[in-house]
């Protein structure tokens, strides 16, 4: 027995050839599946059709011109054909096989039932057998019988009308058969032909009509017209086809109409949960809605009020924001007026420290005379003794002297004050270095230290300048040889020849160079000055970065340029006059700086360099750092 399983492919036509040698094969062993005895009542036709073609090893195809004319078939042999399945071609009548079956060997049933069957039975390899005797059930193509005996009473004919006919035969189509007729001479077969001729077209126009019917019963797939196809061809070629559509059409009907009820059935239920849920929703709704009025109402009066307080705080701000504009502008009009002045009191002060140098001078002067004249009689009598000591040197501890006493005299002046202020304007009043100096001893903390502190450098600068040309006036000439000139006796001193001596020419006074707003100088640059152009307050180059309040204080106590170490973080009136002068400090933030006024033990004020306006800051906020220096 074989055990390879063989798939029959064939058309209707050839049915009952196909179901004889199908039960022929079994008897002789050999594994074979056919439509006609293997699909069970209620099966699905097309599905156990591609079953089995799937699970075959072998596919025989049974050949004649219905078989490749139909469209399963040659499906059938693609198939196989693509799936590498071993293929048997068996010729039942003859025709024109496909292209691709063409140069396979075929299994001739055309002649001889029994010696195409032995054949067949070697080529599946099956237990040799006696072929079955032909009962009569299935006979090969008529067509070919009454060709074999034209062919073989032929032999009286020519050969090449001979080879006409059998070409025709072999393609066994309308047009070779009409090709014959044309052809022929003598016209042996011309009965024949015209014969085959006519069943050809006549079956054409059969499976014509049959598969016109079978296509639109494919197209418009109803039930009634699969009924239809079937009481017109009930053995037709599609008639398993149409069966198993209609026995499709009947479940899909069967499962349409559960489908349907369950549909039905669950949008009830879908339909009362949605009534269900609509009401529980239209009820939070309700809620929801009146709980969001009064969270809206209340939030409007909340508003309301913050509106009303915002609007009054900008309406206090900003009267605060003038009277603070209006106090700086004051208060720089008060420092002009003050240091106007204040460089009144200085000029002054100066003129009268000249003319009380020019006084000295004088009594400088005559006290040489007297030394001089001293010298001369201690000259004239050698033996008398010195009156004096004499000399620069004891002019210098006379001055040394007054010095000293108006020294104490200032101190005891300023201890004898009560405060500050009191000292200040004690200072101011006397307008000299050691009052100055005093003032810084005792008050470092002041508010007017730094102005006290460029005073006493201004006096100082003076004092040195006087000093060195009082000095230049003094030195005299210590050659031998030089001679006094004779003075005449009298009862008062009279100069009348005056001294020789060598002086130094006093130095012309230095041209200063008057400062202006934006120079650079003493490492940073001007902000402010008076209109001397000598005195004012600077700006650092550089910005600190943004700093709490309290390290700003000591950063900028800290910074250093040069050799310049007094800064500090500017008050609240010198961060106003640094914001006017903005344009000089080059790049800036245009944000808050902080200023080292207190408004209280938790916050200190702030100037913001984009709109100018004071504000109060908490001392833990970063703002920007610029420090500042008088001179």
């Amino acid at each position: 027995m074989s055990t390879q399983k063989i798939f029959f492919s064939y058309s209707r036509f050839d049915s009952n050839f196909a179901l004889k040698l199908a039960k022929d094969l079994r008897e002789a062993g050999a594994d074979i599946w056919i439509d006609q005895l293997d699909i069970p009542a209620g099966n699905h036709w097309d599905s156990a059709v591609e079953g089995a073609l799937s699970s075959a090893s072998c596919v025989l195809v049974i050949l004649s011109p219905s078989s490749t004319a139909s469209t399963n078939v040659m499906d059938e042999v693609s198939f196989a054909l693509e799936s590498g399945k071993k293929i048997i071609p068996v010729l039942l009548d003859d025709c024109l096989a496909p292209f691709r079956l063409r140069r396979l060997q075929r299994i001739d049933f055309t002649s001889d039932y029994g010696a195409g069957f032995n054949q067949l039975v070697q080529a599946l390899n099956l237990a040799s057998t006696t072929a079955p005797k032909n009962d009569g059930n299935v006979q090969g193509s008529s067509q070919n019988a009454d060709t074999e005996s034209s062919v073989t009473g032929a032999t009286e004919n020519t050969k090449w009308e001979t080879n006409l006919w059998e070409e025709a035969c072999r393609i066994n189509t309308i047009e070779s058969y009409k090709n014959y007729l044309n052809q022929s001479i003598k016209g042996e077969f011309k009965s024949e032909a015209r014969l085959f001729l006519k069943q050809l077209e006549l079956q054409q126009k059969e499976d014509e009509v049959e598969g016109l019917l079978w296509q639109k019963a494919k197209s418009e797939n109803s039930k009634k017209i699969y009924q239809h196809y079937l009481e017109e061809y009930p053995q037709g070629n599609f008639e398993t086809l149409a069966i198993a559509a209609i026995a499709d059409i009947e479940r899909a009907e069967k499962a349409e109409l559960a489908r349907v009820k369950e549909l039905e059935q669950k949008q009830e239920r879908e339909r009362l949960a949605r009534e269900k849920q609509e009401a529980e929703a239209k009820l939070k709704e309700q809620k929801e809605k009146e709980a969001k009025e009064k969270l809206e109402r209340e939030l409007k009066l909340k508003e309301e009020k913050e509106k009303e307080a915002k609007e009054k705080l900008e309406r206090e701000q900003k009267i605060k924001e003038e009277k603070e504009k209006a106090a700086i502008i004051a208060a720089k009009e008060r420092e002009e007026k003050e240091q106007a002045k204040q460089q009144e009191k200085e000029k002054a002060a100066k003129e009268k420290a000249e003319r009380e140098l020019l006084k000295q001078q004088e009594k400088e002067k005559a006290a040489l005379l007297k030394q001089q004249e001293r010298e001369k009689a201690l000259k004239e009598n050698p033996g008398a003794p010195p009156s004096g000591s004499g000399g620069n040197k004891k002019i210098f501890i006379g001055v040394g002297a007054v010095v000293l006493l108006l020294v104490v005299f200032g101190i005891f002046k300023l201890s004898s004050g009560n405060g500050d202020e009191k000292a200040w304007n004690e200072a101011l009043a006397k307008n000299d270095s050691t009052s100055f100096a005093t003032y810084q001893a005792k008050y470092p903390d002041s508010k007017y230290y730094a102005l006290a502190k460029s005073k006493l450098e201004v006096i100082t600068r003076a004092s040195q300048e006087k000093r060195d040309s009082l000095n230049a006036s003094l030195v005299v000439s210590s050659d031998p040889k030089v001679q006094t000139p004779p003075m005449e006796k009298t009862d008062t001193v009279k100069v009348t020849t005056p001294v020789k001596a060598k002086t130094k020419p006093e130095p012309a006074p230095k041209q200063k160079q008057k400062l202006v707003l934006g120079q650079k100088y003493h490492g940073g640059i001007i902000i402010t000055i008076n209109s001397a152009g000598d005195h004012g307050l600077i700006a650092s180059v550089l910005e600190e970065g943004a700093l709490n309040w309290e390290t700003a204080n000591k950063v900028c106590a800290a910074y250093t340029t040069g050799a310049f170490n007094d800064w500090r973080l500017p008050n609240k009136v010198e961060l106003s006059m640094m914001y006017l002068s903005r344009q000089y400090l080059g790049s800036y933030i245009k944000g808050p700086y902080w200023s080292s006024t207190e408004e209280n033990r938790n916050n200190a004020w702030t100037q913001n360099f984009t709109n100018g306006y004071q504000t109060k800051s908490n001392k833990s906020s970063k703002n920007a750092v610029r420090a500042v220096q008088s001179f």
